[in-house]
């Protein structure tokens, strides 16, 4: 169990090391890093993602901390649960409905004959 934590940590910290050198901006260190990039990062090795250019990269970065300041949001919020990073942090809510299998109805109900009422 030990050896795959070590192996978690080193594949995390070569990450960063690889990210800063070929895609940041000379002198770019991890303390220069939001805290959603870390987390990213953190999420990406957890979860064994890959990315295959920067710009996908940078696009799951932009979704990964929309969902990230959402749950620190609600979880500031007191409310009776927590919301916490898994495997679909970095999923927009239509593809995790595409996961879930969601099919989006083809019906139009008839809107025809519906009075509208005043409230």
């Amino acid at each position: 169990m030990k050896y795959i934590a070590v192996s978690a940590a080193v594949a995390a910290l070569l990450g960063v090391a690889y990210y800063t050198e070929t895609s940041a901006p000379k002198g770019a260190f991890l303390a220069e890093m939001s805290e959603e990039e870390i987390e990213f990062m953190r999420f990406m090795s957890k979860f064994g993602r890959n990315t295959s250019d920067r710009k996908e990269y940078l696009t799951r970065l932009q979704i990964f901390a929309e969902n990230y300041n959402k749950n620190k949001a609600h979880n500031a919020s007191g409310a009776g649960y927590t919301l916490g990073i898994n495997q679909f942090s970095d999923f927009t809510h239509e593809e995790y409905r595409q996961v879930l299998g969601y099919i989006p109805r083809k019906t139009e109900y008839p809107t025809d004959d519906v009075e509208a009422v005043e409230l």
